[in-house]
């Protein structure tokens, strides 16, 4: 971890890829990696080239390596203990957090996160939420199966997807998913001190983090959607990387 810490900005895409595939086995362990990780992952040849525009990767690149340095100690998931769940879903990622009590403190287990695909960036917030939610209980399906949840999110949508009996469209497969599991849904507002104070410091409130990552946001070439390069997701450190 303190190598990937020293590393200088890569001067190519070959070198990014590098750094990006470094980072891939922290995404456990770093939150909100997606998040400051999606503007790396658009980056082209020739944005490494004359004239191209580095300033957003630059300050991504710089916060990944700081979280990677900072990165909490998480705690093994003990399951005799209470299941918590928070999300955070933005233009272009969704991610959540799953803790758990320990000293009268919510303490991370372990974090969840992906890029948003095509067809999802058009999504309501609340959907990407419910989307966040799947994830986790895909990734984590072994430690959750037959657990109560206790979710902590911004919008009713969760809740009422839960619980209606009147469904349509998205929310039907939504609702299919999400049935085998017994959820307590929270709506969190923005300045909710109570939740704030519920969390340990090493996991940061999900609830306001939209305006403070406008600059990190991934290019969008005059599109409305940007297509994942797809070597990114496979990438591998050389032995002799040095950016």
């Amino acid at each position: 971890m303190a190598a990937i810490a020293e590393l200088p900005f890569p001067k190519s895409k070959k070198g990014m890829q590098a750094f990006v595939g470094a980072l891939n086995y922290y995404n456990r362990f770093i939150q909100n990696m997606a998040v400051y990780g999606a503007v790396l992952y658009q980056l082209k040849y020739d944005d490494f080239g004359q004239g191209g525009d580095l300033t957003a990767a630059k300050v991504a690149f710089a916060e990944l390596k700081k979280r990677v340095a900072d990165a909490p100690i998480l705690r093994h998931f003990d399951a005799a203990r209470e299941v918590h769940v928070m999300f955070f879903a933005n233009e272009w990622e969704l991610s959540s957090t799953l803790l758990q009590p320990h000293e009268e403190k919510l303490h991370p287990v372990r974090f969840c996160g992906r890029v948003l695909k095509e067809n999802e960036l058009g999504y309501h917030p609340a959907e990407k939420e419910v989307l966040a939610l799947l994830h986790l209980l895909k990734t984590c399906h072994t430690l959750l199966a037959g657990k109560t949840l206790n979710l902590y999110t911004r919008f009713s949508t969760l809740e009422w997807v839960y619980q209606s009996k009147s469904l349509y469209g998205r929310a039907v497969s939504f609702a299919v998913l999400q049935s085998p599991y017994d959820l307590k849904i929270k709506r969190v507002r923005k300045h909710d001190v109570d939740f704030a104070q519920l969390l340990q410091v090493t996991a940061t409130p999900h609830i306001g983090l939209d305006e403070s990552l406008t600059h990190l946001a991934p290019p969008s070439k005059n599109s409305a959607t940007v297509r994942l390069d797809p070597e990114l997701l496979y990438a591998h450190v050389p032995r002799a990387f040095a950016g």
